[in-house]
């Protein structure tokens, strides 16, 4: 890579130091968090590692279309609504900052696959941690809103 992709990569590498810890950070909070603010959370940490990848990818030189890889990820990822299941998954896709950082600047493409596939997980479990909750409620079916209730 010449000077200014260096550089470039290194300043990627710190973004997405700082999306991995969000992660990291909400993933240790998720039993403690409401399920709106889990799902605007991933929902942004989603966002910003599609706005990593292409820069990533731009660097990379990497053509833009799917490779087997991903293709073969998409076909087996299993998402899931449960929370249980969400958590359970999102463990196997934890790596710490330093780790993340590592691959980032020494195996780039190798960073790209990790970084590609957790933004698929991410999308995946989004609605085992629903924005807004629906129940029936006098014979309709009606947004639920869990802090005002009836006596």
């Amino acid at each position: 890579m010449s000077g200014s992709s260096d550089k470039r990569m290194l300043n990627i590498a710190k973004e997405i130091k700082l999306v991995i810890s969000k992660y990291i950070s909400l993933k240790a909070r998720l039993s403690s968090k409401k399920d709106p603010d889990i799902h605007k959370t991933f929902w942004n940490i989603r966002a910003d590692l599609e706005i990593l990848l292409v820069e990533l990818k731009a660097i990379l030189y990497q053509e833009d279309k799917m490779e087997k890889w991903q293709t073969k990820f998409q076909n087996e990822l299993k998402g899931t609504k449960s929370k249980e299941k969400a958590k359970s998954i999102l463990s196997n896709y934890i790596k710490d900052e330093k780790e993340v950082n590592s691959i980032i600047i020494n195996r780039p493409k190798e960073g790209y696959k990790y970084l590609w596939k957790l933004k698929e997980v991410i999308s995946s479990i989004l609605e085992a941690f629903p924005q807004e909750k629906f129940a029936w409620i006098n014979g309709e079916f009606k947004k639920r809103n869990d802090e005002i209730f009836e006596i």
